[in-house]
């Protein structure tokens, strides 16, 4: 069986800019949560998208983002947006 090796460098420092040191690569967890904040500001901002429509109506009802419950039942995409 073969032994892992451990990294050589840490992420945070591949992370960095180029001018830094680092390979100027995007930290995937802070992108990720960047990219998931967009719907969830779509949905405070009372967009018209048929998204924020459908949203509002069937999952909101009559609570705001804040005060939702997250049910077992439901997609993770609204699990990850409502644990932000």
């Amino acid at each position: 069986m073969e032994k892992r090796a451990s990294a050589k460098v840490a992420w945070q420092d591949i992370c960095l800019p180029k001018s830094e040191g680092g390979l100027g690569l995007r930290d995937f967890v802070i992108w990720n949560k960047a990219l998931n904040l967009r719907p969830l500001w779509l949905l405070l901002a009372g967009s018209e998208s048929l998204w924020v429509a459908w949203n509002t109506e069937h999952r909101l009802k009559s609570t705001n983002v804040w005060a939702a419950e997250v049910q077992s039942n439901t997609s993770w995409i609204w699990k990850n947006l409502m644990n932000l």
